[in-house]
């Protein structure tokens, strides 16, 4: 009876290490931003890659975008809330040079090349409204991401809708 009890045991804190990972993993977020996932599409050779970490408790997302290669100077990065192959409105600014963006955004370091990080919490979550996300909800900002109706793009002086874009999705992995 007693090793009957200890496998079982075994087997139930097996299942919770198993599902904590899962969970760790599933709050993580990656894309590779290229040209050619841009609305419309263009030839670039800029590159990109951004990674997040969605805190459940904190209400709060990690982020680290790095970019290089660009034909045109950064002007401002987004979250956009919009699935694959549709330009859709800003979600969260990642940041900005001179454009109004909300309080607190961080300013985009100069150039083609660039690396910036941060923490995203309901203060940042912007909207769209046209597309019923109004500002401060940050449960339909993160259900977005996890749903895959969430992209990260780069505007540039060149481009100024968008240089370079990748869609984000579950996992470390830039895809």
């Amino acid at each position: 009876m007693r090793q009957a009890l200890v496998i079982v045991g075994v087997v139930i804190l097996a299942g919770v290490v198993i599902d904590a990972q899962s969970n760790g993993q599933a709050n993580r977020f990656s894309t590779r931003l290229e040209s050619y996932q841009e609305v419309p599409a263009v030839s670039s050779p800029g590159v990109g890659t951004f990674s997040a970490h969605i805190d459940d408790s904190a209400q709060a997302i990690d982020w680290e975008l790095e970019f290089e290669g660009l034909d045109g100077d950064i002007t401002m990065s987004h979250i956009h809330f919009g699935q694959p192959g549709v330009s859709g409105g800003i979600m969260i600014w990642l940041c900005k040079t001179t454009q109004t963006a909300p309080a607190g955004t961080a300013t985009c370091p100069a150039g083609k090349a660039g690396r910036l990080s941060g923490t995203i919490g309901a203060a940042d979550v912007a909207g769209p409204t046209s597309q019923l996300v109004t500002a401060g909800q940050f449960d339909e900002a993160v259900a977005a991401i996890h749903a895959g109706i969430a992209y990260v793009n780069v505007h540039t002086t060149l481009v100024g809708s968008g240089e370079i874009r990748g869609q984000l999705r579950a996992g470390d992995g830039h895809k």
